[in-house]
């Protein structure tokens, strides 16, 4: 199994990083794993020169020919956020993906990569005055930007041994609620459950 991580993380000892070495340790021994510090890799962004909607792929050269070798079964992202998203030069490699939609829009042609997993590592943090923030992807709210809610997870939770392994599927239950904080309304889900089946990384 050959693993691509595409890491949006500056620092090399940081939080992000840190869980995705547990992420890693998750994998087989012979898991082959090539990482992509788009810190350190300077990926050009898109900067709407147009050559795809006259020629297949992208012209600019540079390591997202990396991404785009297709040789690997899984894909990592990860990625402190910052200003609700991930890391500008991780955007900027994401941006260079543009060329696929324009490459089908305009010269009716596709890149087919094959079928993968993946997994999303997002970390944030910041002064939350001793308050435990659990926050949930909602998968068919991803295609353009990804969405979540927040929820209140009931009882006392050691952080990792009480929580489901990177890339498993969780179902969480609770009651809607609407809060205020520092002069704004959330919403969130209170008196939550977390539940979930088998991590699908096997």
């Amino acid at each position: 199994m050959k693993v691509q991580i595409l890491n949006g993380s500056p620092r090399p000892n940081g939080d992000t990083v840190y869980i995705l070495e547990r992420v890693k340790s998750k994998f087989p021994p012979n898991t082959e794993f090539s990482t992509l510090n788009t810190y350190e890799e300077n990926i050009q962004p898109c900067n709407d020169c147009r050559y795809c909607w006259e020629k297949e792929g992208c012209c600019i050269r540079d390591k997202m020919d990396t991404l785009l070798k297709d040789d690997y079964d899984v894909l990592i992202i990860a990625s402190p956020l910052y200003m609700s998203f991930v890391t500008p030069p991780l955007f900027s490699a994401i941006s260079r993906l543009n060329f696929i939609w324009s490459n089908h829009f305009f010269l009716k042609t596709s890149k087919e990569m094959k079928a993968k997993k993946g997994v999303l590592i997002l970390t944030g943090g910041g002064e939350a005055h001793g308050i435990v923030y659990h926050t949930c992807i909602i998968p068919d709210a991803t295609a353009c930007c990804a969405k979540g809610i927040e929820f209140v997870w009931n009882g006392d939770h050691a952080w990792l041994d009480d929580y489901p392994e990177a890339g498993t599927d969780i179902t969480v239950t609770g009651r809607l609620e609407i809060y205020e904080e520092d002069g704004s309304s959330y919403l969130h889900l209170v008196d939550a459950e977390l539940t979930w089946e088998q991590e699908i990384l096997q």
